[in-house]
């Protein structure tokens, strides 16, 4: 099936190809509605929340997820892909997010091709949240409780990267102790 190439092209037979790992059948999603979050354009890409109507209730499935497509414009595209970030991104969640402790959104799904820039993940949809503000920041309030220390927590995942997944340590900063694992 045809991966879409924007959010307009999402279909509910596409999105049901995407779930069916998790335990769906054919035919089971009757619609999906996109609601562009942010705008037509977040800093990188497009945010996307779907909106899911199944054909039947079943326990378990996600009433909204989350479509991350790159940018829109060609030309944006190839510099945020030129910088690797579509591909940082679409790998921490291939290989990265189960091992960190700090708590990640769930991946359905996940695409990049490394020639055209393209990139798209389905992700859970944390609707609790908020999208921030990367030059403001925010405040620890707004941050909330977190069940780990998170500022170690991405330096260990990147210090031990797990046997055979392509991943290479960081090197070591001159004057600081090095973890692991």
């Amino acid at each position: 099936m045809q991966i879409p190439a924007s959010p307009d092209e999402l279909t509910a037979d596409w999105l049901t190809s995407v779930l069916s790992p998790q335990g769906l059948g054919p035919n089971c999603i009757e619609s999906c509605d996109a609601e562009l979050l942010g705008g037509d354009q977040g800093m990188t890409g497009q945010l996307v929340r779907l909106r899911i109507r199944y054909r039947d209730e079943l326990a378990g499935l996600p009433a909204t997820l989350i479509a991350k497509f790159p940018a829109a414009e060609p030309a944006e595209r190839a510099v945020i892909s030129a910088l690797g970030h579509y591909e940082r991104e679409v790998r921490f969640y291939e290989l990265l997010s189960s091992r960190t402790p700090v708590p990640t959104p769930h991946c359905y799904y996940s695409h990049l091709d490394s020639a055209t820039g393209f990139a798209l993940l389905v992700l859970e949809d944390l609707a609790r949240a908020r999208n921030g503000n990367s030059i403001a920041g925010c405040s620890v309030d707004e941050v909330g409780p977190s069940p780990v220390d998170t500022r170690h927590a991405a330096r260990d995942v990147v210090a031990s990267p797990r046997p055979g997944s392509g991943l290479v340590a960081a090197p070591a900063v001159p004057g600081r102790a090095r973890s692991h694992g």
